[in-house]
């Protein structure tokens, strides 16, 4: 390891990105400095016992760690700074950067689990007042059904009522109707009819009369045969 390696202050970083940043930055001062360099170091120190097995990162792990720019485990970040040779004495601080993006991570999701929090509870709210402004309406609706129906069912009855009524007083007058029977005329009990109508009488004797309604006698020897 290089004893004398300098490290930028660390106190500066805000995010896994800038971490990666000065992690590409370190890497670029290497000679070699592919990502399988960096994995034959790790393999070579646990050999050497100077980094546990636990450190040791895969070559694709790498890749997808400096290129993803996302928060590595504990143990994977001291396998890095050993392949790239960072002075253990640094190694500390490097940790506590782990531990301070960490915590301001869970207090953004903290904050924005506060925010979710605070906009449910408002949609919430909103929904309730929306719920009783629904059921008052529906009473208002039920209310209106119910005096509309009520105001239709009266003017069908007083309908009836005035059509029976035209009907009878136009055709007899409602008492007369009641007490003609079928087959009666009222004509026949009318005084006019009795003041106005005579029996027949016939002038003439009754004998011409009669005659009128009868043949003589011989009316049918009087008669010519016809011929032939």
């Amino acid at each position: 390891m290089c004893e004398n390696e300098a490290s930028d202050d660390l106190s500066a970083i805000k995010t896994w990105a800038e971490a990666y940043a000065l992690l590409s930055a370190i890497r670029a001062t290497k000679t070699r400095q592919s990502l399988r360099n960096l994995h034959e170091n790790m393999v070579r120190g646990n050999r050497d016992k100077e980094l546990s097995a636990a450190s040791v990162v895969s070559t694709s792990t790498l890749q997808r760690l400096f290129k993803e720019k996302r928060k590595p485990k504990t143990c994977h970040l001291i396998g890095i700074l050993y392949a790239l040779d960072v002075p253990r004495e640094q190694w500390a601080a490097w940790r506590d950067l782990v531990k301070r993006l960490e915590t301001a991570r869970r207090g953004d999701q903290d904050a924005e689990t506060t925010c979710l929090r605070a906009e449910v509870e408002s949609l919430r709210s909103r929904l309730e007042c929306a719920e009783k402004e629904a059921q008052e309406l529906r009473e208002e609706f039920r209310g209106l059904r119910d005096t509309c129906e009520s105001q239709l069912r009266e003017a069908k009855e007083a309908s009836l009522r005035a059509t029976a009524g035209t009907v009878a007083a136009t055709t007899f007058g409602l008492a007369k109707a009641q007490t003609l029977r079928p087959g009666h005329h009222d004509f026949e009990s009318s005084s006019f009819a009795k003041s106005r109508v005579r029996p027949y009488v016939s002038d003439r004797p009754q004998a011409e009369t009669r005659s009128r309604v009868t043949e003589p006698p011989g009316a049918d020897a009087d008669e010519a045969p016809s011929p032939g």
